[in-house]
């Protein structure tokens, strides 16, 4: 199969698969879970109470990173409200909600999946559901692990600086380390909805993928893009008011879904080749 028709079997699966409209679904999602599971990794991280403030704040540094600026003042701002509202079980109540809220974008997940591979959905709504709950549950735990890494990571690392006298290029390791995690979630994250999702009768597990790779890339390219953009050409407060950031946020969850949705479609079309090649 060569590069022309691929790219045309991989558009005409997007386009059987909606996966533009789907991503608007998983871009919901996103936005109904992203609250609690801060609140529940602020809450977790609060535990450490001899330097609450010092992780909160790396928390908060990262999100930085990774946002654009007017969406990351307003999950910060969203964030501190909560805290400041919620009374006790925070920790319980962010860990359900963040599951109830990622459990409906993953099971839409998996229907695009089933679309893009072109399987038919045997598993009953229940199996599917608990599947969708036990995977939002595995990569959550995964994120919250990334998570304590990080912060705990760049903490001890500006003690190290600021106490002991270390070389403040510790610090640029260190994040450095961090990038890699990131990329190592997101690939391990992508194969376990990539293994699971499609309703297949056999499974094969691969580290890294065609489209595991593309989403990745995608999801780069787009946050750094929307960065720019918002930095140098657009304003969404001017153009949508005090909604600005919140239609800004939605925006990056958006290219978010559509990033992974695209990856699976890549890896359906390459595994309707491989099992039409292996085919009588």
């Amino acid at each position: 199969m060569g590069l022309r028709e691929f790219l045309i079997r991989v558009w005409d699966a997007a386009d059987k698969s909606d996966v533009a409209n789907r991503a608007s679904e998983l871009a919901f999602s996103f936005l109904l879970a992203v609250f609690p599971f801060l609140l529940f990794a602020v809450t977790l991280l609060g535990l450490f109470a001899s330097a609450q403030e010092a992780l909160r704040a790396n928390l908060l540094r990262e999100m930085a990173r990774a946002l654009p600026p007017e969406a990351f003042h307003l999950l910060a701002g969203t964030l501190d409200e909560i805290i400041h509202n919620s009374g006790g079980g925070k920790l319980t109540l962010g860990f359900l909600l963040t599951l109830i809220s990622g459990s409906g974008g993953m099971a839409q997940m998996i229907t695009t999946l089933n679309a893009a591979y072109e399987l038919r959905e045997r598993r009953s709504w229940l199996r599917v559901r608990l599947l969708a709950l036990l995977l939002t549950s595995l990569i959550s735990l995964m994120l919250v692990t990334v998570l304590v890494i990080g912060v705990g990571g760049a903490h001890l690392a500006n003690v190290a600086i600021t106490r002991w006298g270390a070389s403040k290029v510790l610090l640029t390791l260190w994040r450095s380390v961090e990038w890699l995690l990131a990329v190592v979630f997101l690939f391990i994250t992508l194969q376990l909805i990539e293994y699971y999702g499609p309703d297949r009768d056999q499974r094969r597990w691969h580290w890294i993928s065609t489209g595991t790779l593309v989403s990745v890339a995608l999801w780069l390219a787009a946050s750094g893009g929307l960065r720019l953009y918002v930095q140098y050409f657009g304003n969404f407060t001017r153009t949508y008011g005090s909604l600005g950031a919140a239609i800004l946020l939605l925006l990056w969850f958006y290219m978010v879904g559509l990033s992974a949705l695209i990856g699976g479609v890549i890896n359906g079309v390459i595994w309707k080749a491989s099992e039409g090649a292996a085919g009588p």
